[in-house]
């Protein structure tokens, strides 16, 4: 279910809480006023001022009560109110994490086939199209950075089996040398003066490196990645 459904509804039933709290206080003012004119009835026939009759102290009893009562419920009542906003804050957040994270993944594959295009058409060489990828995407994360404050990337050693844990990794800062570190380039003369030409994303030697990027949205972070594997093929 999505987060906004679920939070959006009036699951907790506020407004029969809060009914019930009106007349819960309706009722308490009620019987202050019957009781207060009951012990001066009272007060009116007896001749002994300094005494305390029963009734009147059971009333003050009473209303103590009936206020520690009214207490609690206005207590919770706030306590229950901050917990679903706090719920609601923080679905929003995990949410626009998923959104960003997502749409950072549609940005990076549609750069990867745009930037392979360019080069197929210019008719570069495998390693002049490794050398324009690389400057062209280190570029194009360099401004989504101006653009985003909230986004980072970076390059960082991962298990390639494990990507969950990059949080707890050390992250270098992305540079124009990772970038090119991290791409190969590979094409093959096809019959017809075709060329395939093959983009993929490799780590390095005997551990997974990978380019990553940090997405804060309130106080919750997220994590996006090119995963090593990650290919584009043309052929022209």
């Amino acid at each position: 279910m999505n987060p906004r459904e679920y939070f959006g509804r009036k699951n907790l039933n506020l407004p029969i809480v809060k009914t019930l709290f009106v007349r819960l206080q309706d009722a308490v003012f009620g019987v202050f006023r019957l009781l207060t004119k009951k012990t001066l009835r009272q007060k009116q026939f007896n001749t002994n001022p300094y005494s305390m009759h029963s009734s009147g102290f059971f009333s003050v009893v009473l209303l103590l009560v009936l206020f520690v009562i009214l207490f609690e419920q206005q207590s919770g009542l706030n306590k229950t109110n901050s917990q679903l906003e706090r719920a609601k804050r923080e679905a929003l957040e995990i949410e626009q994490l998923s959104f960003e994270r997502t749409l950072l993944e549609h940005n990076t594959d549609f750069l990867v086939r745009h930037f392979l295009d360019t080069a197929l058409e210019r008719r570069y060489t495998a390693e002049e199209t490794r050398a324009y990828l690389s400057e062209s995407l280190y570029n194009a994360f360099q401004n989504l950075e101006t653009q985003n404050p909230s986004l980072q990337f970076f390059a960082v050693n991962v298990n390639p089996n494990h990507y969950n844990s990059i949080g707890n990794n050390s992250q270098d800062p992305l540079t124009h040398a990772e970038v090119w570190n991290r791409i190969r380039v590979l094409q093959i003369v096809l019959p017809a003066a075709r060329v395939m030409t093959s983009v993929s994303f490799v780590g390095e030697h005997n551990f997974a490196r990978v380019i990553a990027a940090q997405i804060q949205a309130g106080e919750n972070t997220g994590f996006f990645i090119i995963p090593i594997g990650f290919e584009e093929t043309r052929i022209r």
